[in-house]
């Protein structure tokens, strides 16, 4: 396997936080936009603590050579621990890829008019087949969807926010300090489930200037984009009350505008889905090594997915969403101690 460069380091390190939740501006939102202006601040601040965050992750896992979620997190000798470590980041990317089906089966039946079940099982089905091929195939799907999905969700939010009047006056809700805590929340959300994709990344990668340059820019990108989907969403009040409010932004602009927002959100719904099915492939390996019966656990585990996904996209956002932030603070400050720690050896 190739050596990852700064490209490669950008845009997995951008589909961290490139989902479903991110680009339709409902998550972001709901981390920031109560917090009016203040919301701003907290987004600079969440793109901080992302550089430091995912540079941690994939600057111990070049130094140490370590590929996986529980080398990085466990810093002690103790397989019991690695085996619940494994067993905690699998359940979490389950989840995560239940949402992503939920999410992709209402955006299809909206836009292109298929019945949930059916939308939910074309892309549970294609979504799978194209994890099979592993990281490299889940890199080269990056490859592809990350750069068109940003770029045009920057271009649309910047569109929208112009053709309303830029800007209202905004109230500094936040005085509170409370977009503290949502832009650490909001960063241990998107991160601590990303850690398997992550890993075997940051072991492949031996120049430090590339790991800087990449995660730099995939957090200027974070920035950037964040700060402009928060701008348009408090420009067009409307779109704040629609269950995909990018979506409704797109749909101002016209039918066409619409189509191809819709297809790109999608995309980005898919590279979170393949990526959360490939580093649960890579965490059932190391649970199962037989290719036999772990192929029937990945089978299963889509199927399941699928099944779950019926339940609803907002249903199952209001019952998992909440509990990320806060139950993977624990693992992620093993993860830096760790880090910590590995440096400090001689």
């Amino acid at each position: 396997m190739k050596q990852a460069n700064a490209y490669t380091v950008a845009v997995t390190a951008i589909s961290v936080y490139l989902g479903a939740g991110f680009l339709s501006g409902q998550e972001l939102f709901n981390f920031f936009g109560v917090f009016g202006a203040w919301g701003f601040v907290g987004v600079a601040l969440a793109a901080g603590i992302f550089f430091f965050v995912v540079f941690t992750i994939l600057s111990f896992a070049s130094e140490s050579g370590y590929d996986s979620a529980e080398r990085l997190i466990v810093g002690f000798d103790s397989p019991p621990a690695r085996t619940a470590v494994t067993i905690f980041e699998g359940v979490f990317l389950f989840l995560i890829d239940v949402l992503m089906v939920a999410a992709a089966g209402a955006l299809i039946a909206d836009a292109f008019g298929f019945s949930l079940p059916l939308g939910c099982a074309l892309f549970a089905a294609i979504s799978l087949a194209v994890s099979l091929f592993g990281l490299t195939g889940l890199l080269r799907v990056f490859s592809f969807i990350v750069p068109p999905l940003a770029f045009f969700t920057l271009f649309l939010a910047a569109g929208g926010t112009v053709r309303a009047g830029g800007l209202p006056a905004l109230s500094a809700a936040g005085g509170n300090l409370g977009f503290v805590s949502s832009a650490f929340f909001y960063v241990t959300f998107n991160t601590v489930c990303s850690v398997p994709i992550l890993a075997p990344v940051g072991a492949r990668i031996k120049n430090k200037r590339h790991l800087r340059l990449g995660v730099l820019f995939a957090s200027l990108a974070f920035f950037a984009v964040s700060s402009l989907i928060l701008a348009v969403l408090f420009a067009v009040p409307a779109a704040r009350n629609a269950e995909l409010p990018m979506l409704f932004v797109a749909s101002t602009f016209g039918k066409t505008v619409y189509g191809i927002f819709a297809a790109l959100l999608c995309t980005g719904v898919f590279a979170t889905s393949i990526s959360c099915k490939t580093a649960l492939s890579l965490t059932l390996r190391t649970l199962c090594p037989k290719r036999a019966f772990h192929t029937v656990l990945v089978f299963l585990l889509a199927l399941c997915s699928f099944l779950i996904s019926l339940s609803g996209f907002r249903t199952l956002v209001s019952i998992i969403y909440p509990i990320f932030g806060y139950i993977g603070v624990l693992p992620l400050a093993m993860l830096i101690y760790h880090a910590y720690q590995y440096k400090k050896k001689p």
